[in-house]
């Protein structure tokens, strides 16, 4: 039988869920992706997400490279 403490202890640091981890990993290698290599980004093809990212590279890059 666990503690009090023990249980308190686990009940904060459990696993993340999957679907959210993958999530955070995806932003994060495209945000990597915008800042460090924009010119490689294939705006055309990704429709509003293309038009949003060609907008952050052309007009916010203090904003992506604050962020990094």
């Amino acid at each position: 039988m666990k503690s009090e403490a023990g249980r308190a202890f686990f009940a904060c640091f459990r696993p993340a869920r999957r679907l959210l981890s993958l999530v955070t990993v995806l932003v994060l290698d495209y945000f990597v992706w915008v800042v460090f290599w924009p010119q490689s980004i294939p705006c055309q093809s990704l429709g509003p997400r293309g038009l949003f990212t060609q907008d952050l590279v052309d007009h916010h890059q203090t904003v992506l490279h604050g962020g990094h």
